[in-house]
């Protein structure tokens, strides 16, 4: 259901946590829940219900089906340009979070001391997740303990990334490491990255 929700809420997850540091909690908590609802809700409960018309079939199937397959191959390259330009959206939007402050050629430590303490708890909250995969999935612990020793685990992860960044990369190598994640979750089966 969690992973289910992120998906429908679009870009409200993935950068809200950012969003909010720019505009404050209200407007992205709102964005989440309206864009939730009514943008993500509204879109896969309208490709489910055309799929579950159309024996289960995907969505270029069901263009296919209706239009004609030029139809489907032109919604084929839109969809994968579409995502390119999502995924380049989102890494620059993280890259300029983690990215630290240059100045006159050096690093800035202390105009950029939260941007690292962001991208320090990021990593951690990345490690935390696929810990959490394999206790759920692997080693069969019970939900209930595995939640108390995932808030246990981000509670450890805010306390070493505000107090220990020593991670201090420009903006391009921001975008570099983001793009080589992205190529490596792409691959990585879904139940470690959830």
């Amino acid at each position: 259901m969690g992973h289910h929700f992120s998906s429908i809420a679009g870009a409200g997850p993935i950068t809200g946590p950012i969003g909010a540091a720019m505009f404050g909690w209200l407007p992205v908590t709102l964005w989440v829940l309206v864009g939730g609802i009514f943008f993500g809700g509204v879109h896969d409960f309208g490709a489910l219900f055309a799929s579950a018309r159309h024996n289960g079939q995907s969505i270029g199937e069901i263009i296919s089906a209706n239009m004609s397959k030029r139809a489907k191959q032109l919604f084929i390259i839109f969809s994968y340009l579409t995502l390119i330009l999502v995924v380049a959206a989102f890494a620059a939007i993280v890259a300029s979070t983690f990215g630290a402050t240059i100045e006159n050629g050096a690093v800035n430590m202390e105009k950029s001391a939260v941007k690292a303490s962001v991208a320090m708890v990021s990593m951690l909250f990345i490690v935390a997740a696929v810990i959490f995969g394999l206790i759920v999935y692997r080693f069969h612990v019970s939900m209930a303990v595995s939640t108390v020793m995932a808030i246990g685990a981000i509670v450890l992860c805010m306390g070493i990334g505000m107090n220990f960044h020593p991670i201090y990369f420009s903006q391009t190598t921001w975008m570099w490491l983001i793009g080589l994640f992205i190529t490596i979750a792409s691959v990585t089966p879904v139940w470690i990255l959830l």
